[in-house]
């Protein structure tokens, strides 16, 4: 399961998920530092910017799906949305974005 970009949340996002019973973490090798490739859509990035940005997004997608994950989870609702739109470019299915909040409220139910 990846993780969204925000570095400065990263740590504590990764202590989340790993300590959620059943989630197998998984992340792209280069970004399980501080630092991971931007989603293209951080700050209004894709209303300014359109092409780079639904470039930048599938690019992002692409990454993560070479993963193999089934669930890619970020706390950036630009992400998600960008991600989602990523899917849909890549024609990727079996593959969800979702906020972690939604992981951790599954998690409990």
């Amino acid at each position: 399961m990846p993780v969204g970009a925000l570095s400065r949340f990263k740590g504590r996002t990764r202590q989340i998920l790993r300590a959620i019973k059943g989630i197998e973490f998984v992340e792209p090798a280069w970004t399980k530092g501080d630092y991971s490739t931007c989603c293209g859509g951080g700050g209004g990035f894709e209303a300014v910017f359109p092409e780079l940005s639904q470039m930048l997004a599938k690019n992002r997608t692409k990454e993560l799906v070479d993963t193999k994950a089934q669930i890619i989870v970020t706390s950036c609702p630009g992400c998600i949305m960008q991600l989602k739109t990523g899917l849909k470019e890549l024609k990727v299915e079996g593959v969800e974005v979702l906020d972690l909040a939604e992981i951790v409220a599954q998690s409990l139910s």
